[in-house]
């Protein structure tokens, strides 16, 4: 009874966002794909973050697709840091559907439907298995060192057949980003001073909805946002229960939000 009323409501929300009043919404048949690019550095070392989607309606198929990467390039190399997709096909009357997440070029997780359903998770990796610290003596004095890295991916994606409307569609979001935090401090606890950096690459969203109808091909409720570099730096004092901190560098190179990804 649940997932018959879920089911329902979920083609009704779809319903809504293709014949309801939601401005610049388009309907059109054959295809649309937008691949957005943002490439920071140059041909010999620089970041790549890509995003790609497409709703396709071709003869008996219903076709939607979404991807994001992040690729860095080093000597000329493009190495895959963190690939994100998912798929969802209506052919005649048979569907199938799929998403995978990759980090490092190797795949962490795929996972494919033959009906509607939902795949959601949320996919981390450390390089330490701790936040490990380094205490070094100077001259008596205590310096201590400490840096992390991970890697995430994050799928909330509902892959529909709709066979009611002969449909195939992609409703939910999906991340990516890897991050790094390193923090030096001279002192003991209750008595340091120090400077701390976060660094993010890669941070990717998609969010919403594309689908492809008998008729129509649904692309206008489809966000998109990315922010290749983003850096936080800040130095730090304490002194017993007093704590304070002063920022000396928050940006962000390359962001940008594109909401529809296609218009």
């Amino acid at each position: 009874m649940f997932r018959s009323l879920r089911s329902f409501l979920s083609a009704a929300a779809v319903a809504t966002a293709l014949f309801g009043s939601t401005p610049g919404l388009r309907a059109q048949t054959g295809e649309r794909s937008r691949w957005d690019q943002v490439t920071l550095g140059n041909q010999y070392a620089g970041i790549d973050v890509i995003g790609w989607a497409r709703s396709r309606n071709t003869g008996t198929e219903r076709r939607v697709d979404e991807m994001a990467q992040t690729q860095l390039r080093l000597l000329g190399i493009a190495v895959e840091m963190q690939r994100i997709a998912a798929t969802a096909i209506r052919n005649g009357s048979s569907f199938w559907g799929s998403t995978g997440f990759r980090r490092g070029g190797f795949t962490v997780r795929n996972d494919s439907l033959t009906n509607t359903g939902t795949v959601s998770y949320t996919s981390s990796a450390s390089v330490f298995a701790a936040w490990p610290t380094l205490a070094i003596y100077i001259f008596g004095f205590p310096i201590t060192v400490g840096a992390t890295a991970n890697h995430t991916g994050v799928m909330n994606m509902q892959l529909q057949n709709l066979t009611n409307m002969n449909a195939s569609t992609l409703n939910g979001s999906m991340d990516s980003y890897a991050s790094g935090w390193a923090a030096a401090s001279a002192g003991i606890p209750g008595l340091m001073a120090g400077a701390a950096a976060n660094l993010t690459l890669g941070h990717q969203h998609f969010g919403g909805l594309l689908a492809a109808y008998t008729n129509y091909i649904t692309t206008a409720n489809l966000d998109y946002s990315m922010t290749p570099v983003q850096l936080y730096l800040f130095v730090f004092a304490q002194f017993g229960l007093l704590w304070g901190e002063v920022t000396l560098v928050n940006t962000s190179l390359g962001a940008r939000n594109l909401a529809p990804f296609m218009p």
